[in-house]
């Protein structure tokens, strides 16, 4: 594998060293911990018609998601190496409706997963086992910008390449961009700290 020729070029004159780093690997790797069946926690809600009921009031019937095929790219990482099963996707269009979802979901333990453009490459969009997606994808409006500071204020949900073009027409750019741009979410950038090459070309010229 890859990585034990690394360990074998940084240890080449130390074979003890790379010996008992091999075993210490090893012991890891097999260990009890991490070879143990991940459990869907029994303290978290199944779904039941009051819920969906619940969700249809509060943010629509349109933006409450249960078919199968519609489902299906959500249940999957962009990479395709994890897969959850969860029935229902919500996709909020305010604050104030993504509040009202997140509160009733706390109340009645139903477990929940957010996700923007599900082009993470670590599951980190994607559900375990049934969890309710929470999609920011109609959290899409731009609500003001100071072109005086270059201050951008938009939802959650903004695509980066759309928010881009949006200040290319005034005279400015987005601080990063990535290979996902024309799907990825403002707000997954920001929550996993996202740069790419334009980010380290502001850094080497601040």
């Amino acid at each position: 594998p890859l990585g034990m020729r690394a360990l074998r070029l940084k240890f080449r004159n130390r074979p003890a060293a790379l010996a008992a780093l091999v075993r210490r690997t090893d012991n890891r790797a097999f260990s009890g911990t991490t070879t143990e069946k991940v459990q869907r926690r029994a303290d978290f809600k199944e779904l039941c018609a009051e819920d969906l009921s619940f969700f249809q009031e509060v943010i629509g019937q349109s933006n409450v998601i249960t078919d199968a095929s519609e489902l299906e790219p959500m249940n999957k990482d962009w990479m395709h190496h994890y897969e959850g099963q969860s029935k229902i996707a919500l996709c909020p269009e305010t604050t104030e409706q993504l509040s009202e979802v997140m509160r009733y979901c706390n109340l009645h333990k139903i477990a929940m997963v957010p996700q923007g453009g599900n082009t993470g490459l670590v599951g980190g969009s994607t559900p375990v086992f049934d969890e309710v997606i929470v999609s920011t994808k109609k959290m899409n409006k731009i609500q003001d910008f100071d072109d005086l500071m270059g201050i951008l204020i938009c939802d959650a949900g903004c695509v980066l390449q759309s928010l881009d073009e949006y200040l290319r027409e005034r005279g400015f750019l987005m601080p990063l961009d990535l290979g996902a741009k024309g799907s990825c979410h403002i707000g997954g950038n920001v929550a996993t700290n996202a740069g790419g090459v334009r980010l380290v070309y502001d850094i080497n010229n601040i």
